[in-house]
């Protein structure tokens, strides 16, 4: 039944800018399509309201779009576009348009009921924001920048990326156009997963839509399909490496055309490896049409794709498909594609190699999925889950939240206890306005970007002055046992607040303040032994807690926990993952560990990886300098994991559960991997993925049993009974902190 207070708004200024033909222009263009064409969900809405800019382009194509749909309604507004690079531009457009919006929502649609989706957030061209009172949902393509940031962004300023974070944890729900991207935003932003819906999307070149076109290139031979672009993740000079070795082997019998727009430079580097390269340039919908329908098979060797519309355009033209081993295509299916490893060029001749001699029954055997995966990839779908999302009550308004600060290690830093800490803002986000306090300790050098200094602000803890201070509701110490935590412990000392400690003790925390000459010898000798106590009385307005007390320290289970690991090899070297901490004192554990497994274990039935956010120092690379052990150092966040779900095994041998080990633990975990640790004074919730030993003998008895498949499977929880939930312990200590000042004041 139309409800006549029902009003969806669908921001669609993507439309006016250049992307409109490129991958997310044809996303939006075919959603809005098939929603609009679907009767029962148009009924929903006393109207449909399609948004653009006065400022921008409106095109006789674009034209013609809206012309076709008459059921909705086109509204103009008058809306700021941001300066490239400025970001008090991008912040000024966001509070104009804002402001605009609910003047037009105010003046023109009344007391009704708003849906409003943004197609598309990270636009040059636009701005957009949300209304006040409104459901806001935003259609999400990637995070590529962000897991890209040594290709895209580098460590310094990010204005015109990250300042638009502020709207994506502004959402009240947010569209992921798949699976993987619906983790990375768990993954690497802490956005709730109850908050993430997958909506997929389909094929732009539907065969009962398309015309065939010859677009009259130069094609002279057989040839192999690489629709790409000359973005560096694309990963196009390892595929036409792997073309030209396959190739080679096939008497050059094949030609590589390659679609998009790349520079005079690129192809030139391109061209250095094979002769047999055609570069298309931009053709029409219709011409690439053509190129499917004639192509002996396509290869793609992206490193990663938000959802990857060229394998689904491929599948409705009924081709074989050989791409990268890569997560999405895995949830498309994880067996209708010859896959290969995208870093290994020799990989990928194989596989083209693996698919031009496939017989016709293999061949028939991988396209009868091919029916599966259009049934499910379908704009039909797609637009029956918008639509069924957006069936939300309008907000009348956004409630006045408590006003918290943080004050943890900077998230920039190779720390996990601050990464995890950055991961609990979007739920924080939603209960309080948060400010954070960087606490950076002797180890400045940044090894990841920071969205958290565009989205809300962020100031050094030595700026955490009295007349600050009593601005919050709540000051929250986020205490780890490092230098990093230094300017942390004393602003605690002196302004009661609620500590969180992510260790058993904060002993190096009080001898790095002596060493510093922060704390004089005569208090730390009075202080010595009792430094948690002394702590907790100083911040006598709250309670505590150890969040190294739970298993569950992550901030939540990914949506699909498996969505970056890889298929199960055959192979009978199990890949060990090490995780060293640089920030941690006792890595030596590990290191020993290593050395002691590799002395007494068959090379053939172990590798080891040790992996650090940071580089190495000389002395590590020349106690593991051996057979079976690699080191990955420096290495991005996106890397990280990558390299922890191609492994079978995460270990770390160093004593006790602070947080900067049960974090990456359970994360491991998580992500399928088995999961070992030792430390006799843990306390940290053991399962069937989690083994924890008392000491290193122990430990490395689990390791054997494992490596000869003996190790016994306990029955034990999945999980602690009691995880620490942050937000209501900072629920919990304001409450007290009221109570007790009432029943001061009477």
């Amino acid at each position: 039944m139309n409800d006549k207070n029902r009003v969806a708004i669908f921001d669609c200024q993507l439309l006016q800018t250049k992307a409109w033909h490129r991958g997310m222009g044809k996303y939006t263009a075919k959603f809005i399509d098939a929603f609009l064409e679907n009767e029962n969900e148009r009924s929903e809405y006393e109207k449909v309201v399609l948004l653009f800019n006065s400022k921008n382009k409106f095109s006789d194509e674009l034209r013609q779009f809206t012309l076709a749909h008459k059921n909705a309604e086109v509204k103009f507004l008058t809306l700021d576009v941001p300066i490239d690079g400025n970001q008090s531009s991008i912040t000024k457009a966001q509070v104009t348009n804002k402001e605009r919006l609910d003047t037009y929502i105010e003046d023109e649609l009344g007391d009704s009921d708003i849906s409003f989706l943004i197609t598309s957030l990270f636009l040059d061209e636009a701005c957009p924001v949300f209304p006040t009172k409104s459901h806001n949902s935003l259609i999400f393509y990637d995070l590529i920048p962000l897991m890209y940031y040594k290709l895209y962004l580098g460590l310094g300023p990010s204005e015109q990326y990250f300042t638009r974070f502020s709207v994506v944890f502004a959402a009240d729900q947010i569209f992921a156009i798949s699976e993987t991207v619906a983790n990375d935003l768990v993954t690497f932003l802490g956005i709730s997963k109850d908050k993430v819906i997958n909506i997929r999307g389909a094929s732009n070149h539907l065969a009962s839509e398309r015309k065939s076109v010859n677009p009259n290139l130069s094609i002279q031979k057989p040839y192999i399909l690489m629709p790409t672009g000359g973005d560096p993740r694309k990963n196009n000079l390892n595929g036409v490496i792997g073309f030209s070795r396959f190739n080679e082997q096939n008497d050059n019998k094949y030609q590589l055309v390659i679609t998009s727009i790349f520079t005079d430079v690129q192809k030139d580097d391109l061209r250095k490896y094979s002769d047999d390269i055609l570069f298309t340039d931009n053709v029409s919908d219709n011409e690439l049409w053509w190129l499917y329908e004639n192509a002996t098979t396509i290869l793609f060797p992206t490193e990663y794709e938000g959802l990857g519309m060229p394998i689904l355009e491929a599948v409705d033209a009924e081709k074989t498909i050989v791409c990268s081993d890569i997560s999405v295509f895995r949830e498309i299916s994880l067996n209708a594609f010859y896959t290969f490893d995208p870093q290994d060029p020799d990989a990928i001749g194989n596989a083209l190699e693996q698919v031009i001699m496939a017989s016709p029954r293999e061949v028939a055997h991988k396209t009868r999925t091919y029916l599966k995966i259009s049934s499910l990839y379908t704009w039909k779908s797609t637009a029956e889950i918008v639509a069924e999302h957006l069936k939300r009550p309008s907000i009348a308004g956004r409630a006045v939240k408590p006003k918290i600060a943080i004050v943890t290690p900077n998230i920039c830093q190779a720390s996990e206890d601050a990464r995890y800490m950055a991961l609990q803002y979007a739920k924080l986000s939603d209960d309080f306005d948060v400010d954070f306090y960087y606490d950076t300790g002797s180890r400045a050098r940044p090894v990841r970007p920071s969205f958290l200094g565009y989205t809300t602000p962020t100031r050094s803890v030595l700026q955490l002055t009295e007349s600050q201070y009593l601005q919050y509701d709540m000051v929250v110490y986020f205490m780890t046992n490092s230098d990093m935590s230094v300017l942390t412990l004393h602003a605690a000392l002196s302004m009661p607040g609620l500590v969180i400690y992510t260790d058993r003790s904060i002993e190096n925390v009080y001898r790095s303040s002596l060493g510093q000459g922060i704390m004089t010898p005569e208090r730390f000798k009075v202080e010595s032994g009792n430094y948690m106590q002394t702590l907790s009385d100083s911040s006598r307005a709250t309670a505590t807690t150890r969040l190294s007390e739970s298993a569950m320290v992550k901030v939540g289970v990914a949506p699909n926990k498996l969505a970056y690991a890889s298929p199960a090899q055959e192979s009978l070297t199990n890949r060990i993952f090490v995780n060293y901490n640089p920030v941690a004192s006792d890595n030596s554990w590990n290191i020993n560990f290593i050395k002691d497994i590799c002395s007494v274990v068959d090379k053939s039935r172990a590798n080891f990886i040790v992996v650090s956010r940071t580089e190495f120092l000389p002395e590590v690379y020349k106690e593991l300098d051996q057979p079976g052990v690699t080191l990955y150092e420096d290495v991005s966040d996106h890397e990280y994991l990558t390299l922890l779900n191609s492994s079978d095994l995460f270990i770390d041998a160093r004593p006790g559960d602070a947080l900067n080990k049960t974090f990456p633990a359970f994360e491991a975990a998580q992500n399928g991997l088995k999961v070992f640790l030792s430390g006799a004074d843990s306390v940290i919730c053991a399962n069937r993925d989690v083994h924890v030993a008392p000491d290193d003998t122990s430990l490395r008895d689990l390791m054997y049993r494992w490596l000869v498949d003996t190790l016994e499977e306990d029955n034990k929880p999945e999980a602690c009974d009691h995880p620490v939930e942050l937000t209501q312990v900072i629920v919990d200590a304001i409450k007290n902190k009221k109570e007790k000042q009432h029943a001061e004041s009477n």
